[in-house]
């Protein structure tokens, strides 16, 4: 079950250390990280309807030109795979890789703004909505929420590649 829910994180979760099109000419998203600030999002799947998910996203290391984001998973008591991702904050950023993986296809159906509250704090937010086409020929949808001045960047997603949908909200988040 574990590997089965790893295997839907791949396809669709790398998202959060990814995020948006048109964010990719303006400032990062991960621009305001700072060393110490985390977030942790609470995590629904239809593959493993019955298991509570969490995943973490901690950053580690800061530089001028990067941020490196130490992201664990959690299903149920058990630990999942903990990874570790540097990310360019001086090369254009694309949202859409986790979603479609690094060789697949995203388009960009529409870009709205939407509010969210997380902690009593709201969150003005980009919407990012993707049709994709990842590497392994699966087609579905990816709807990524994108919190402006969120210095951990995604705050919401919603995905479905016609075998499984995932949602992945912010449950929790704070800084040193």
């Amino acid at each position: 079950m574990l590997k089965k829910f790893s295997m839907l994180l791949v396809l669709f979760a790398g998202f959060s250390t990814s995020a948006m099109g048109r964010w990719a000419e303006e400032e990062s998203p991960f621009a305001g990280a700072k060393e110490g600030d985390w977030v942790r999002y609470k995590v629904s799947s239809t593959a493993i309807p019955d298991q509570k998910i969490t995943l973490k996203k901690t950053v580690i290391a800061r530089s001028a030109d990067s941020v490196t984001i130490r992201s664990e998973t959690t299903v149920g008591e058990a630990k999942g795979k903990t990874s570790e991702q540097k990310i360019s904050l001086k090369e254009k950023f694309d949202p859409s890789v986790p979603a479609k993986g690094k060789d697949g296809k995203a388009t960009l159906v529409s870009e709205t703004a939407e509010s969210i509250s997380v902690k009593d704090k709201k969150i003005d937010c980009k919407v990012l909505d993707y049709r994709i086409e990842n590497s392994a020929g699966l087609k579905g949808s990816s709807k990524i929420w994108m919190g402006k001045g969120f210095s951990l960047g995604m705050v919401k997603m919603e995905a479905n590649n016609g075998k499984f949908s995932m949602k992945i909200e912010v449950e929790d988040f704070g800084g040193k």
